[in-house]
């Protein structure tokens, strides 16, 4: 039996080769590397992209070396505590996604994705992560991601419904604004 610092260490391992296929040929997903701090600076200080995201939204005016600090911890965390992943789609990077706070002692996880506005309403998010959900239940052996998303999110909501999650459990942010909280597992997992 693989122990959950044995997986973390074997997914660390392969942090600057890793990529994560899609059924979509020209999308992937892949650990960021340092260059990619303006793109990422740039997606977040559009609130277009962010509009259903609170937690960024102190970060518009985030000064890029603070990104840089962010993608170093990305990459330190990799495979012990997230498996976060920018989404590319034709060579371009549209987006973050990915898996975090993996609990490997309880064998789940939390997925989540933004992409940029423009290749929103194309399927781009559903491919991407649906990627990072099966890879966390087939091939990390998680029983469980969760996914939240606010409730006036209604794209995000319908994908996580395609997806097989349901209606999602209702619940309150601290800062007042009603969100859906989702679960994944290997027995909902709809694959369309």
């Amino acid at each position: 039996m693989t122990t959950e610092d044995e997986r973390g260490a074997r997914l660390a391992a392969q942090l600057d080769s890793f990529r994560l296929e899609t059924r979509l040929p020209n999308l992937v997903l892949r650990p960021p590397v340092s260059n990619d701090g303006p793109n990422m600076q740039a997606r977040t200080r559009d609130m277009r992209n962010t509009q259903f995201l609170p937690h960024l939204h102190a970060k518009v005016s985030q000064p890029l070396s603070e990104v840089h600090e962010w993608i170093e911890l990305m990459r330190r965390d990799f495979g012990t505590r997230c498996l976060f992943l920018l989404v590319e789609f034709d060579g371009q990077v549209i987006g973050e996604s990915g898996l975090g706070f993996l609990d490997w002692s309880h064998s789940q996880a939390e997925a989540g994705i933004m992409l940029s506005h423009q290749v929103w309403r194309r399927g781009l998010a559903y491919e991407a992560l649906l990627a990072s959900v099966r890879f966390g239940l087939e091939q990390l052996g998680m029983d469980r991601i969760t996914l939240g998303t606010l409730e006036d999110n209604v794209g995000m909501r319908a994908l996580l419904r395609r997806m097989g999650a349901g209606e999602g459990t209702p619940r309150v942010r601290t800062d007042g604004r009603l969100e859906r909280v989702y679960e994944v597992t290997s027995q909902n997992l709809a694959v369309v």
